[in-house]
C-alpha cells in the first residue's frame, strides 16, 4: 500500500481508539451468550479479520482491519479467555491466571518469529489467508468439540460429549454493572488498571528516546524489553500463589508500589544500568498486574455480570494507553523525562496507598 511506518502506526492508533468504543457491549454480549458460543463467534470473527487483512487494497479495508483484529483479538477473546478461568476456577483462580499468562508470554515470545517466517516464505497476503483458513477450519471446530462451560449450579456441563470439574464455588454476590460501580474497589481497580496500561505503553513507545536522554546507546535500551520479561514472568507465578493466599488487596498494593518504584529510579537514573534496573522494577509490577487484572474483578464481584464489568475496565484501560505516549512524548520535548516520571510515580505511589485500604464491596441484594 506504500504506507509510511508513521502513517501505519497512526492508522493502527485509531484502529485501537476505534475497538475500545464497544467492548464494553460486547462484554455484555458474552454474558448473554455464555462463554461458549461467544469462543466460536470470535475465533470465526478473528478469521474474518484476517481474510480481510489479506484482502486489503486500500487504507480504509487496513483500517477496518486493525479495528476487527483489536476488538476482537486484543479485547474478545482475552475477555473471554479471563472470563473462562474466573468461572471455571476460584480458590485457584490465581495459579490458573498465572499459568494462562505464563502461556501468554511463551506465544508472545516466538510468535513474531513464526509469523514473519511464514511471511518469508509464502508472502503476507498468503501468511493472512492460511490463518484465517486455519483459525475457521481447525481451532472453531476444536472449540466446539472440546470447549466445556460451568452450569448455574456450579457443576460442570459437558459440551461436545466431555465432562469436568469447577472448583469455582463463587464467594460473593454477583454483582451488576450499576452495584458495581458503586463501589470503592470497582474504581480502584479501574483506576489501577488505567495506570498500569497508561505508564507501559509510555515506556515502550518511547523506550530509545528515555535512554537517549540519559546518554545510553540503543544496543542498551533493547536489553530494557528482556530485564522487563525477567520481572514479569518472576512475578507472575509467585504473585498468583499470593493472590490464592492473601487476596487481591496487597497483591494490588505491592503492584503500584513496584511500578512506582521503577518510574522513580528512571527518573532519577544516570545511565543505562539504573535504567534498566527501573524497567525491571516495572516488569516486577507488571507482573503482579497481570494477576490483579485476571482476578480482581471476579473475586469482588461475582461472574454473571463479569462481560459487561470486564469490558468496561477494557475499555478505560486502552484510553489510558493511548495517553500514555503523550505525556511523556510532552515531557521530553519541554524539559525531559523527569517529570512525567515523577509524575508517573507519585500517581502509581498514591494509588498503592489506596489500594491497601479496599475493602470487599457491598452490593444490594433482591
Amino acid at each position: 500500500l506504500s504506507l509510511s511506518s508513521t502513517e501505519i502506526s497512526s492508522l493502527y492508533l485509531a484502529a485501537t481508539l476505534l475497538a475500545a468504543a464497544p467492548l464494553t457491549y460486547l462484554g455484555g454480549l458474552t454474558d448473554r451468550w455464555g462463554l461458549y458460543r461467544s469462543a466460536i463467534v470470535a475465533v470465526l470473527g478473528i478469521a474474518t479479520a484476517c481474510a480481510v487483512a489479506a484482502s486489503v487494497q486500500h487504507v480504509a479495508a487496513l483500517l477496518v482491519a486493525f479495528w476487527l483484529m483489536r476488538m476482537i483479538g486484543s479485547g474478545t477473546l482475552t475477555l473471554i479467555a479471563n472470563n473462562t478461568l474466573a468461572h471455571w476456577f476460584h480458590r485457584r483462580l490465581g495459579m490458573a491466571s498465572s499459568a494462562m499468562q505464563l502461556g501468554m508470554a511463551g506465544a508472545i515470545a516466538f510468535a513474531p518469529g513464526l509469523m514473519l517466517a511464514l511471511i518469508g516464505m509464502v508472502g503476507w497476503r498468503e501468511a493472512y489467508w492460511l490463518l484465517a483458513a486455519l483459525l475457521a477450519c481447525v481451532l472453531a471446530p476444536l472449540i466446539a468439540f472440546t470447549y466445556r462451560e460451568p452450569s448455574d449450579n456450579g457443576g460442570s456441563k459437558a459440551v461436545g460429549g466431555l465432562k469436568a470439574r469447577n472448583d469455582a464455588a463463587p464467594e460473593t454476590h454477583d454483582a451488576t454493572l450499576g452495584e458495581a460501580m458503586r463501589t470503592a474497589p470497582f474504581w480502584v481497580l479501574h483506576a489501577t488498571i488505567g495506570a498500569w496500561a497508561l505508564i507501559g505503553t509510555a515506556l515502550m513507545f518511547h523506550l530509545e528516546a528515555v535512554f537517549h536522554s540519559r546518554g545510553a546507546t540503543a544496543a542498551q535500551s533493547a536489553w530494557a524489553t528482556t530485564v522487563m520479561a525477567v520481572g514479569v514472568a518472576s512475578l507472575q507465578l509467585s504473585g498468583g500463589i499470593l493472590a490464592d493466599r492473601l487476596g487481591v488487596r496487597p497483591l494490588l498494593a505491592a503492584a503500584m508500589t513496584a511500578i512506582a518504584g521503577g518510574c522513580l529510579t528512571i527518573g532519577l537514573s544516570q545511565g543505562a544500568v539504573s535504567l534498566l534496573a527501573g524497567y525491571a522494577f516495572y516488569g516486577a509490577g507488571q507482573g503482579m498486574m497481570t494477576i490483579v487484572a485476571s482476578v480482581g474483578w471476579p473475586r469482588y464481584f461475582g461472574r454473571s455480570h463479569l462481560g459487561r464489568i470486564r469490558g468496561t475496565a477494557t475499555t478505560s484501560a486502552v484510553a489510558c494507553s493511548s495517553m500514555g505516549p503523550l505525556a511523556l512524548g510532552a515531557s521530553i520535548d519541554h524539559g525531559g523525562i523527569e517529570t512525567a516520571f515523577w509524575g508517573f510515580a507519585a500517581t502509581a505511589f498514591v494509588l498503592a496507598v489506596i489500594s491497601g485500604y479496599v475493602l470487599a464491596p457491598h452490593t444490594p441484594r433482591h
